[in-house]
C-alpha cells in the first residue's frame, strides 16, 4: 500500500528520533522557481542563486542517504 506524505511531514515524524536508515522510500516531485529579470538587484539575484545551490546540494546528499542515486 502507498501513502503518500510530504517532505516536511517525514520530517516531523522524525525529528526527535535517531534515524539511521529509511527504506522502500521513493520521493517524487519538482521544484521551480522563476524570477522576473525586470527590477532584481543583481546582488539579490546572486544570493538566490547561491541558495539554490545550497538547496540542490542538500537534496542530492538527502537522495545519497535514502539510496537513491
Amino acid at each position: 500500500m502507498t501513502t503518500k506524505i510530504k517532505v516536511s511531514d517525514l520530517g516531523k515524524m522524525t525529528g526527535g528520533l535517531n534515524v539511521e536508515t529509511l527504506e522502500g522510500i521513493s520521493i517524487e516531485g519538482e521544484i521551480e522557481i522563476n524570477l522576473e529579470s525586470d527590477g532584481v538587484n543583481p546582488q539579490l539575484g546572486a544570493v538566490i542563486g547561491q541558495e539554490s545551490s545550497q538547496i540542490a546540494t542538500h537534496l542530492a546528499n538527502l537522495s545519497n542517504l535514502l539510496g537513491r542515486r
